[in-house]
């Protein structure tokens, strides 16, 4: 196709700004086929001001060679469309209708796109289909920054190159327009998508390796693939609202903390059941967050850590791989005994009295250790009343040697 000079860069613009349909209202085919994994890009780029200077369609403000090849005076058809604007004679195509083409073209976009939504599920349904489309091409062709290793690929990757600058174009005005359903931690993935989207059009005519590489996370977050980081979510607490809410909605089937930490439980929209790694962060991260099972105003010092709970929980596994953990009531059955497990900066009689079930405890042990202070006089006093033994950290681990 002879695109008379216009810059790669820009090309590749006014595909994303199309969103990969002809920009003529009565027509609106799809540019981009993605069938038996052959892409096929038949998009032209018309000028609305012609190349050639002759015609009816004129523009005062596009008067020189220096701006012919600007965005604003292309407009992307499909052949048909380009050879019936090209060939008028009627002058019935003028630079007003061309404009307003561009025009209704970004307005229907607009619509389609850059909507808000009431929650993360509705949002899900329109931005999944879009990056699993995307995954399917790059695990297909995604050799664009080492090509003489995949010589055969090459040239597949360059054509579906046109497809992903769509989904991206589509996908980053979703996000913007969304960015609030985000948690904190995953609106900063959003950042490094953007980035990349801007990296990925700015460089398409330049052989030079990127860097702004698309963040798996995101799909980790919309959990197309998981994305495993350990401990990348620590606050149990937090976990634990979730297992509670799963519960009471009847959906809770299933909490292992080995080999791996896994929730499995039924999807609240069908029968469908899921399983939930705590490894896989940014996915738990959401899934918290549109749960709402974060506790606000709590201090860091005293939120219950889940790498100390595996890290007591491995220590009675390697002793005894039968004893039982209570994801509900953060309570271990070890040996005949009953431990809780705590996590707080400074444990004091306060603490001891909130518990609840003390009656049917042998061991507390508080996994947030510090000095010798992690565990006030007066809270051992008071648990020894109810003939319960109050640990540290320490004190736990040393009894399991003693074992």
């Amino acid at each position: 196709m002879n695109n008379r000079n216009i810059p790669t860069h820009t090309q590749y613009l006014l595909l994303a700004q199309s969103c990969g349909f002809c920009e003529n209202p009565k027509c609106e085919i799809p540019l981009f086929e993605y069938e038996n994994i052959k892409p096929t890009y038949i998009g032209e780029q018309a000028h609305i001001v012609p190349y050639s200077g002759v015609g009816n369609r004129e523009d005062k403000k596009i008067n020189t060679r220096t701006n012919i090849h600007n965005i604003e005076n292309l407009i992307l058809l499909c052949p048909t469309c380009h050879t019936l604007v090209d060939k008028d004679k009627n002058n019935q195509y003028t630079t007003e209708i061309l404009l307003e083409w561009k025009k209704q073209r970004q307005q229907k976009i607009d619509n389609l796109f850059a909507i808000k939504h009431k929650n993360f599920e509705t949002l899900s349904k329109q931005v999944i289909p879009l990056l699993k489309e995307n995954k399917e091409i790059f695990d297909a062709y995604g050799v664009e920054n080492e090509p003489s290793t995949f010589p055969d690929k090459y040239p597949l990757w360059k054509k579906s190159e046109f497809k992903l600058l769509i989904n991206n174009s589509k996908l980053k005005t979703i996000f913007q327009h969304n960015e609030l359903l985000f948690s904190k931690k995953n609106a900063d993935i959003l950042l490094v998508f953007y980035k990349h989207v801007r990296e990925f059009e700015d460089t398409r005519d330049s052989p030079a390796k990127r860097y702004a590489l698309f963040p798996k996370e995101l799909n980790s977050i919309f959990q197309i693939e998981p994305c495993i980081i350990e401990n990348g979510v620590t606050d149990y607490d937090a976990i634990r609202k979730f297992l509670l809410l799963l519960k009471k909605e009847n959906r809770y089937i299933d909490f292992k903390l080995f080999p791996d930490p896994i929730v499995t439980y039924k999807d609240k929209n069908s029968d469908t059941i899921k399983t939930l790694s705590l490894n896989d962060s940014h996915n738990l991260d959401q899934i918290l967050w549109n749960s709402k099972s974060y506790i606000q105003n709590k201090p860091k010092s005293d939120k219950t850590r889940l790498p100390e709970i595996i890290y007591a929980c491995k220590l009675l596994y390697n002793i005894d791989s039968d004893f039982i953990f209570d994801p509900f009531q953060i309570t271990a059955t070890f040996k005949n005994k009953n431990i809780k497990f705590t996590y707080t900066y400074t444990f004091s009689e306060s603490d001891f009295y909130e518990l609840e079930n003390k009656e049917n405890i042998d061991i507390i042990v508080n996994l947030h250790e510090w000095g010798n202070s992690s565990i006030t006089k007066e809270a051992i006093k008071v648990a020894k009343k109810y003939r319960i033994n109050l640990l540290k950290k320490s004190q736990f681990l040393a009894s399991l040697y003693n074992e």
